[in-house]
């Protein structure tokens, strides 16, 4: 009874161990499946000429009609209320910690009712001149690229009215690096006078940031921005290479050498060719059986099978590892 019984508990145990270890395999297996799906449902940059980007590009979020009496404008915390541009202070000393994106709705919207400018302001207090503030920003956006894909990035730049060139000077960057810069005088103007300029670069593949910002004297006047975009507009064409088994490519041996033909030996009165000569194999030496002798007979020899293989007395290997056999004791 008590052999029985430590044989029923033994099996109890080695059921709860085999049924830990499946349920171990199949958490792996769901997890690694989980891990596997996530990595390929991952959505990559896609060149489609159509989309643009930059998230709001042309100001409109936050609304100023919120916050000011139809016309007018208001500063906002960087990348807050729908904003989407990162904002610093090009020069921080003194300013806010967060840096202030100045928004305005006085003048024509090349896209929209609304548009920036870049020499901004550190409040909005009634009675102040905003004159001598280290006010100008640099506002960012980064995006996923493609490598080796073009980008155009468009944008509409304007002086601020009544301000000389000094004061408006716009500076586009990527990743660091200004690409071009923007400047006009606004003394002569009434009005707000757009121009739509542009810039292409190249894709690394990786993130790149796209940035402008305002370089003109630094009192809170000039430099304006509207109409902000950037699409890609070319991607290259990825093509598979063709494996050396391709019934279209060339077939290789093992040591990737395409082998050399020789021709055939001119002999008297037949042609010469380029096709090789055939290449005669070695009959390949009958393989030795261990504990079972095999040895090719004609068919219908006595005691041979249906194959012509002649059968031994003696019992396979095999037969002697798996069939049971008592052991006797003296």
């Amino acid at each position: 009874m008590k052999n029985h019984f430590n044989y029923q508990e033994s099996a109890f145990i080695i059921t709860v161990f085999r049924i830990s270890v499946i349920v171990f395999l199949l958490s792996m297996f769901f997890l690694m499946t989980e891990r596997s799906f996530a990595a390929t449902s991952t959505t990559a940059p896609v060149c489609d000429p159509s989309v643009n980007l930059v998230s709001n590009g042309s100001f409109e979020s936050p609304d100023l009609t919120s916050v000011v009496p139809v016309t007018g404008w208001d500063i906002f915390e960087s990348k807050i209320n729908g904003l989407d541009w990162e904002v610093s202070w090009i020069n921080p000393v003194g300013a806010p910690v967060v840096a202030l994106l100045e928004l305005q709705n006085g003048y024509n919207a090349p896209d929209g009712l609304q548009y920036a400018e870049l020499d901004s302001n550190w409040s909005k207090a009634p009675g102040l001149t905003y004159a001598g503030e280290a006010t100008p920003v640099s506002i960012e956006q980064s995006i996923h690229t493609i490598k080796d894909a073009e980008y155009a990035l468009n944008w509409s730049f304007s002086p601020l009215p009544g301000y000389d060139t000094t004061d408006n000077v716009l500076e586009i960057l990527v990743d660091g690096v200004v690409l071009k810069t923007n400047s006009a005088d606004g003394i002569p103007l009434n009005d707000i006078d757009w121009v739509n300029d542009s810039v292409s670069f190249i894709g690394t593949g990786a993130v790149m940031t796209v940035t402008f910002r305002d370089a003109g004297k630094v009192n809170s006047f000039g430099t304006l921005l509207d109409n902000v975009s950037l699409n890609c507009i070319d991607a290259p064409v990825v093509t598979k290479k063709k494996s050396s088994s391709s019934s279209s490519g060339t077939r290789t041996n093992r040591n990737n050498k395409i082998p050399t033909l020789t021709p055939t030996p001119t002999v008297a009165g037949l042609s010469t060719s380029s096709v090789p000569s055939p290449i005669v194999s070695a009959p390949t030496p009958t393989p030795l059986v261990v504990a079972e002798q095999v040895s090719v007979v004609p068919v219908g020899a006595p005691d041979t099978g249906a194959g012509g293989t002649a059968k031994s007395n003696y019992p396979s290997m095999f037969n002697l590892l798996l069939t049971p056999r008592r052991l006797k004791f003296s």
